[in-house]
């Protein structure tokens, strides 16, 4: 069935834009979900499917969903959106084709497929797509009671709202959806979806955050993901204080607002809001002091449909039971999910631990921590998970090490690494009959071996001819790093000696050095047990671990002095230097014992060791 809704999507694609199609498409299968289902739901059809589908003047569609409407008010507006289209030559097709779907009482997942297939769309007017899987996080914590209410104040498409209602059958659940289009889609989305009684309403959202909640409006759970980045432009004035221009810490108090006494939320918000100064850090000590924080998850970049921003959920209660009083739970998750489509999935398993890890209230030092307020309270409110909590078992150049990154980045001074090198992306190479291209030289995995760059196996490629393409030309004393792939490779570019020019592959980042920074101190860092952790936990995805430019430049590298740098980058060549002989000496030792034991043994008169063999 999920393919027959992908085809319905294809059918108008070239008719009209995904926006435009949600029009037509959405009221259509609607109409096709009632049709269905009309014993159960106890309505009145005046016309058959077949009837509506040789209805080439629309006029009997039209009034069947006037028809609908009136007898489900619920969904009146969402059937308003229906307007006979400018694709009307098509629209006895598109009833035929809806025809042959057939949908369960429960049509969540054929939905789902229809959103999913079009969500890169839906970025307009500022709507989040969020995954089911952050919905099944937030409701899995919320551990929600049948006879309670939930409330949504930011519904979107109304899944949640669905995923809250097929969680727990007895429960009541409203929604605001502040844009006037998605207020009608959510209407239908939630009649598909087999929800008997939901509440919705379409209120602005900033005029709604200013609106202090009374006892009428307030609910057991609120969960939602609301709008990232929403700038305001008057100040919010509340009970914990003033909340001004960027709207992530009046999502937060709008929610606390919303619950009854004992009530509990969860809301995911920018990162920002948990460790930025001035209002936002004032109002975020107030509401940690007053103990309604429980819990705090971040996640890796992408889990929305439609944005890259990290985000974290906040999790708030009213009423912490005794264990949790005076302490706040992070769980740090940005390490899990894999980059599929360009956002980050979570499997069900990483659903499940990190539930599993929220309802035991435990603490392993890597995926959770609990604080106390004073911890808290010495790292000035902070609320960031990896600002706590970077602890990992490794196997580093020096063996088994416990690598805790919070304590590096407390005790030591450092340095962005944006403010230390140029960091450049190389090229993805041309297929053989791609026009607008050039042959180069372009440096792949095999060409770094053992921690040297070998130049003499560098093979020629075809690039697009661009103007860009010599922002990926490597010089001497660059440092390259592997950006996708298993394997961990970190090299200093060697002197060219005039050969060239080279180019640097997508398998590479590469970072150029201003001056005075020698490129040694930088590749010593990289191949440091801490080094490699900040890479490790930056690459995404774990069947082709991928990292991008944006990712590294906020790696914290220590500060150092020039002639500091450069000591250490002199230390460690001649170590290098060192090992290499050692291993050279060794191998030679080696040969001389064993040609002795062969000599002996007389096996060495049947071979002749060939000229310039040592």
């Amino acid at each position: 069935m999920k393919a027959s809704i992908i085809a319905l999507i294809d059918h108008v694609r070239d008719m009209a834009t995904l926006a435009e199609a949600d029009r037509v498409l959405l009221p259509i299968l609607t109409l096709r979900y009632a049709y269905q289902h009309k014993e159960r739901l106890d309505l009145r059809c005046n016309y058959t499917w077949d009837e509506l589908s040789n209805d080439r003047t629309s006029e009997k569609i039209t009034r069947a969903m006037n028809d609908l409407g009136d007898q489900i008010p619920q969904i009146r507006a969402g059937l308003a959106l229906f307007k006979k289209p400018d694709m009307k030559s098509a629209l006895t097709e598109l009833i035929y084709q809806a025809g042959k779907i057939d949908f369960p009482e429960n049509g969540k997942d054929l939905m789902d497929a229809y959103f999913e297939a079009g969500a890169r769309a839906k970025n307009r007017a500022g709507l989040l797509v969020e995954q089911s899987e952050l919905n099944s996080i937030g409701i899995g914590i919320l551990d929600i009671q049948p006879g309670t209410s939930v409330y949504d104040f930011s519904a979107s498409n109304g899944r949640t709202l669905a995923e809250v209602a097929n969680s727990q059958s007895n429960v009541a659940v409203y929604g605001n959806v502040w844009n006037e289009e998605a207020f009608s889609i959510a209407q239908l989305y939630l009649f598909i979806c087999g929800i008997k009684q939901f509440h919705l309403t379409n209120h602005e959202l900033i005029p709604l955050l200013s609106y202090e909640q009374g006892e009428d409006r307030q609910y057991d759970y609120v969960i939602s993901h609301p709008p990232l980045g929403l700038k305001m432009k008057n100040d919010i004035h509340t009970r914990f204080g003033t909340v001004k221009r960027e709207a992530s810490m009046a999502y937060i108090i709008y929610a606390l607002n919303s619950l009854k006494e004992q009530g509990k939320a969860v809301v995911t918000v920018s990162n920002g809001t948990l460790f930025l100064g001035a209002s936002t850090g004032e109002i975020r000590r107030i509401l940690i002091e007053d103990d309604l924080i429980e819990a705090v998850i971040s996640f890796a970049p992408g889990v929305f449909h439609n944005t890259s921003i990290p985000v974290s959920m906040l999790v708030l209660n009213k009423a912490k039971p005794a264990e949790r009083t005076g302490r706040i739970q992070i769980i740090d998750a940005s390490a899990l999910g894999q980059r599929k489509r360009g956002i980050t999935v979570l499997d069900d398993s990483e659903v499940t631990q990190i539930i599993d890890c929220y309802k035991g209230f435990h603490e392993d030092n890597k995926l959770s921590r609990v604080l106390d307020l004073f911890e808290i309270r010495e790292n000035r409110y902070n609320l960031l998970p990896s600002s706590y909590m970077q602890m990992e078992d490794s196997d580093s150049i020096i063996g088994k090490v416990l690598i805790d990154r919070s304590t590096y980045e407390r005790k030591i001074e450092t340095v962005p690494l944006r403010t230390l090198a140029r960091i450049y992306r190389g090229l993805n190479t041309a297929g053989s009959t791609e026009t607008g291209t050039i042959e180069a030289k372009v440096i792949q995995l095999s060409d770094v071996q053992q921690g040297m760059l070998h130049l003499d196996t560098v093979e020629t490629y075809r690039i697009k001819n661009t103007t860009k393409e010599h922002e990926a030309e490597i010089q001497a004393g660059d440092v390259l790093l592997t950006s996708r792939g298993i394997a961990m490779k970190f090299v200093v570019v060697p002197d060219l000696a005039g050969r060239g020019p080279f180019y640097l592959s997508a398998n590479f980042i590469g970072l150029q050095p201003f001056a005075g920074v020698d490129p040694y101190f930088l590749l010593t860092f990289f191949e440091s047990p801490i080094g490699e952790s900040y890479i490790r936990s930056l690459r995404k995805g774990s069947a082709l671990p991928i990292m991008n430019v944006k990712d590294i430049q906020n790696i914290p590298v220590p500060k150092l002095s020039e002639s500091e740098m450069a000591e250490i980058g002199q230390m460690h060549k001649k170590a290098m230097e060192d090992y290499a002989r050692a291993i050279e000496l060794a191998q030679q030792q080696r040969t001389n014992e064993l040609e002795r034991l062969y000599e002996k043994m007389g096996v060495s008169k049947g071979y002749k060791k060939k000229n310039g063999t040592k």
